[in-house]
């Protein structure tokens, strides 16, 4: 395909059908994706000691961890540990997408029992050499959340 049919051609990206928000700043999101299927994301910004994001997403039997950092994208896959409290929660490989370090695909079980895990306090995340500290208030409810949305995947899947 030329650049001038690529700069035309429609762009096909996932349609938001549900929000939900907490007031400790977590955001849960029920996606439909063009080929008909459906994954919940549950994501919040964080700042120490640099900006970043995290998302956990679940569709299916895939659980996923994400760590996004704008500023300093992930170039090379590595691992992904996560502490609380002093204790690690995991340690996980990870693929680098785009500006993210997320878990893989193979490891859906372990996170799935790690995100249940999280409390509301400080969170330690080492990934690919990197260091970030997020304070996960407010991760019980935005759990129930997620719990929601996935309830609800089955309603919208073709």
């Amino acid at each position: 395909m030329s650049q001038a049919a690529a700069a035309q051609a429609p762009v096909v990206t996932s349609e938001a059908l549900r929000t939900w928000s907490s007031p400790d700043g977590w955001l849960t999101q029920l996606r439909r994706h063009p080929d008909g299927t459906a994954s919940c994301a549950t994501a919040k910004s964080f700042t120490d000691p640099r900006s970043f994001g995290i998302f956990m997403l679940r569709s299916g039997d895939v659980t996923l961890f994400s760590l996004v950092d704008q500023n300093q994208p992930f170039t090379q896959p590595g691992p992904m540990t996560v502490l609380q409290a002093g204790r690690a929660l995991g340690t996980f490989g990870a693929q680098a997408q785009g500006a993210a370090l997320a878990t893989t695909e193979a490891n859906s079980v372990r996170v799935s029992e790690m995100i249940d895990q999280l409390d509301g306090s400080v969170v330690t995340i080492a990934a690919a050499g990197r260091q970030y500290r997020a304070n996960f208030a407010g991760i019980g409810p935005a759990r129930q959340q997620l719990a929601a949305c996935v309830a609800q995947i089955a309603q919208v899947v073709r």
